[in-house]
């Protein structure tokens, strides 16, 4: 057998597989999907009256497992008091610090522009 002709064999057994088991391939992937909407949709949804992402102590909601915002936000508010984002952010990395050149700073540039533009059509916080 050349090679040619185990090429086309395997082609012809994979083409195979895949009309055979298309069906069973088409529920498998509707399951997934599924699964993996309910999976992510739980803390969203009602737990013992009040929503997964509730805080109790508070009685208001969380802050939520996503942190960068917050940091992206603070570093904003810092360009626009101070005019510039600090090359060393001593609150991360305590207690030498973190480099912020290293780090995505468009997030925070954009977030800044933004403010800018909004505030030429009145007085708005970040």
């Amino acid at each position: 057998m050349t090679e040619e002709n185990i090429i086309q064999e395997r082609e012809k057994k994979l083409l195979k597989l895949f009309k055979k088991e298309y069906g069973l391939v088409i529920v498998f992937l509707i399951i997934a999907l599924i699964l993996g909407v309910y999976i992510r949709t739980q803390p969203i949804q009602d737990h013992n009256g009040k929503p997964g992402l509730w805080d109790i102590s508070t009685n208001t909601w969380t802050l939520g497992p996503d942190l960068d915002p917050w940091l992206f936000e603070r570093y904003a508010k810092e360009f626009v008091q101070g005019g510039s984002i600090p090359i060393i952010d001593v609150m991360r990395n305590v207690p030498l610090g973190f480099d912020t050149t290293e780090e995505l700073q468009m997030v925070s540039y954009f977030i800044v522009a933004t403010y800018k533009i909004i505030n030429l059509f009145g007085d708005y916080s970040i």
